[in-house]
């Protein structure tokens, strides 16, 4: 019998850690070559890494939640002989790949991956992480190392990481070390005047760790908030023509199994819109002190998922008919809820729309996705008193609010109250839409 460790592997080029989101096993229990150890998710994509290796766990060197390094020691197996399997190909499996190819052992959806048989060195060496979606290289001539979002987020803020204190085990700059540098450099007096409550007066119901999705938005929303100065403005359409048209659509893209949703419509209208007002799709770029316009418009949309919010993206979405917008809007949003969507899907948004009007509210101030100008909220249909201007009765009439957040650096109230008020009369006049399609 000997003593094995099992190492995290490269996960991809440039990947050096990623977060630990679940632990499949624990110490005493047999594993088999190719069961599933752990999850480990990197830049919003989820990856499965296997055992290349069959034993007895005999300690878990990190729990869920933790940070870890490519390299660093996660599990101690007890093994009889410490080979490789019969090909000694590795694999790690995005979420997307979990149920495609389990009769090929050790194959990826790319290249084989192989190493050969080394009985008598380490038992691990460094195996090639495939993914779809794999992560971009930095520059080999970059001496900071650290894993793509958080180069991301630092350019987004405009830091330079060779100025950020690296803590992790390799020498990389972590989300954490940005983080800290962030709140070392803003030092705001409220923060520092405020105190919490004596623990004496909580009572604690519970504890939730935040992890994988929750901890991305938790940070992003903070960002977001201490680098924007946000605004926020709202209008009102009567939407009687919508709810009719609408009606109609769901019957017969029902019949196509197309599901037919209010969003397509009003993502329409902000296509019509931003032709007039290209700004609300731009970025800021904060080194070029540039603004940035959007030769295309990449839409996100927020979903609600079990693990949090996720923000997929409809990729040149003024080439597409409502219809095509209809279709990728359930792909995307059922790909977002069960875990199966693509990186690549999950990136490049230009505007972002947050509908919330399935689960109620009438009005809400939502918060930029940065680098993103603006954001657009949606919310419920609600029905009020209103003079027919045909017959002069009083009827009951349905009406939708928006909202429109931007960002103030460098867009006006003016601007966003025209934009909001043009996409509000297209969407009163629906058949304008089909016109324009």
């Amino acid at each position: 019998m000997s003593l094995k460790e099992i190492k995290l592997p490269d996960l991809g080029e440039g990947v050096t850690e990623g977060e630990l989101v679940k632990i499949r096993v624990s110490p005493g229990d047999q594993v088999v070559m190719d069961q599933v150890l752990l999850e480990v998710m990197t830049d919003k994509a989820s990856m499965e890494i296997p055992s290349f290796l069959e034993g007895t766990i005999k300690e878990i060197k990190a729990k869920e939640g933790d940070m870890v390094a490519v390299g660093q020691v996660l599990f101690l197996l007890e093994t009889e002989g410490g080979a490789f399997d019969q090909a000694g190909e590795k694999v790690i499996r995005s979420s997307s790949e979990k149920n495609v190819g389990k009769e090929n052992k050790g194959i990826s959806s790319g290249k084989d991956t192989s190493i050969p048989e080394q009985p008598d060195k380490e038992s691990k060496p460094p195996v090639k992480a495939k993914t779809e979606a794999s992560a971009s290289s930095p520059n080999k001539e970059n001496i900071v190392l650290a894993v793509p979002a958080t180069r991301r987020l630092a350019q987004e803020l405009d830091i330079d990481l060779s100025r950020v204190s690296a803590s992790g085990s390799e020498g990389q700059v972590t989300r954490e070390d940005l983080v800290g540098h962030v709140k070392s450099a803003l030092k705001s007096p409220i923060a520092a005047t405020s105190s919490p409550p004596l623990k004496s007066q909580v009572v604690e119901a519970g504890r939730e760790p935040l992890r994988g999705i929750k901890r991305i938005m938790f940070e992003t929303m903070t960002y977001s908030k201490q680098t924007i100065p946000h605004f926020t403005i709202m209008e009102r359409a009567e939407v009687s023509q919508l709810v009719k048209i609408r009606t109609e659509l769901k019957e017969q893209g029902a019949k196509q199994g197309v599901k037919i949703t209010y969003l397509p419509f009003i993502m329409k209208a902000a296509l019509s819109a931003l032709k007039k007002f290209p700004v609300i799709n731009s970025y800021y770029d904060e080194e070029a002190k540039e603004i940035v316009y959007s030769e295309s418009c990449h839409f996100g949309f927020a979903v609600d998922t079990e693990k949090g919010l996720v923000v997929p993206v409809i990729r040149d979405a003024q080439t597409k008919s409502l219809v095509e917008i209809a279709k990728e809007l359930e792909t995307l949003g059922e790909q977002a809820r069960t875990g199966t969507i693509q990186r690549e899907d999950l990136q490049g948004g230009t505007f972002t729309f947050t509908n919330l009007g399935s689960l109620g509210g009438i009005a809400g101030t939502p918060i930029i996705h940065p680098p993103q100008a603006a954001i657009f909220g949606i919310y419920r249909i609600y029905h009020q008193p209103a003079r027919n201007q045909s017959t002069g009765e009083w009827e009951e009439t349905p009406y939708m609010n928006f909202s429109l957040t931007c960002d103030h650096r460098f867009i006006d109230g003016a601007c966003a109250a025209r934009f909001l008020k043009a996409c509000a009369i297209k969407i009163e006049e629906p058949g304008l839409l089909v016109m324009d399609e």
